[in-house]
């Protein structure tokens, strides 16, 4: 994959739209639209991605009219593109000038909390936002699963609340997802070997550390929905350190891989759980640097 999109633009934009179009249907695909347009911007550099992303966000302006028979709006495909697009090149273009994964993981938390408040700014009642949205998108087929046990209005009202959260904690998990699948590409071309050593080393530090300690606290006292929300933009970024501090772990200490299967196969069965267990030691680890105590030893 990695060949075929840096073999030219061409490629390049042929790659962007198939799995563009094959992420309306398959939402996860949608990850190496993203990772296609980072692996140009950290190989080419911001103004190549850039172009990409606005190539493809121009084409996909194109499919509102074509699924509406020629009466969407051609703005909706554009901007939603660009959404999804610039903030890919902006976390690119950082990794590749600064080579640092711990403030390229701190921009992906300072730009989705400032989208959170963004969001709370020009939507005054995200509640009846999504709402509306649910009651119109999700609600008939709810219905139409016939689920005695199943209270719809209640879980609308939950969802509701919820969905600000889970929409921030897709943006932050998608954006960090494509940016370690470009990096592995990258490195698969041109340095191989150099991603696995490159991943072991993701440590955001104190700072962000201690202003996620900050946000539980204002969490478990005032039960904002704000601060939850923000709170979930940050952990979802020390998901990936507390990750990185265990493939780091079975390395340094010459673990059994078998370790690291066992990990992701609870994940799946398990991923609330096993999530906020490896969060909880990636913060720790900003503080106590867990890695660099097993070097001393």
């Amino acid at each position: 994959m990695a060949r075929f999109i840096m073999a030219g633009r061409i490629q390049a934009f042929s790659f962007l739209m198939l799995f563009s179009i094959i992420g309306l249907f398959l939402p996860l695909l949608s990850l190496f639209a993203n990772a296609a347009i980072a692996l140009v911007t950290l190989r080419k550099g911001w103004q190549s991605g850039l172009y990409l992303s606005i190539a493809g966000a121009a084409t996909l302006s194109l499919l509102p009219l074509a699924l509406s028979g020629g009466e969407g709006s051609l703005a909706d495909g554009f901007l939603l593109g660009l959404l999804q697009w610039l903030p890919v090149v902006l976390f690119a273009a950082v990794l590749h000038y600064s080579v640092s994964w711990k403030l390229t993981l701190e921009s992906i938390f300072l730009l989705t909390s400032i989208g959170v408040l963004l969001f709370h700014i020009f939507v005054p009642e995200p509640g009846s936002f999504w709402s509306a949205i649910l009651e119109k998108n999700v609600k008939p087929a709810l219905e139409a699963s016939n689920n005695p046990d199943l209270d719809i209005q209640k879980w609308l009202s939950t969802a509701s609340y919820w969905m600000t959260a889970f929409v921030a904690l897709l943006m932050s998990m998608s954006w960090s997802l494509s940016m370690l699948l470009a990096r592995f590409w990258q490195a698969q071309l041109y340095n191989p070997g150099g991603f696995g050593e490159e991943f072991r080393t993701i440590r955001l530090g104190k700072p962000a550390a201690s202003a996620v300690l900050l946000l539980m606290g204002v969490t478990a006292f005032t039960q904002h929905s704000v601060a939850i929300e923000l709170l979930v933009c940050g952990l979802a970024v020390f998901l990936f350190q507390g990750i990185s501090l265990l493939h780091a772990v079975v390395k340094q200490r010459e673990l059994h891989r078998t370790l690291l299967v066992i990990f992701y196969v609870l994940f799946i069965m398990l991923p609330v759980h096993i999530a906020l267990l490896v969060v909880a030691f990636g913060i720790i680890d900003s503080f106590a640097d867990f890695r660099a105590k097993l070097i001393k030893k």
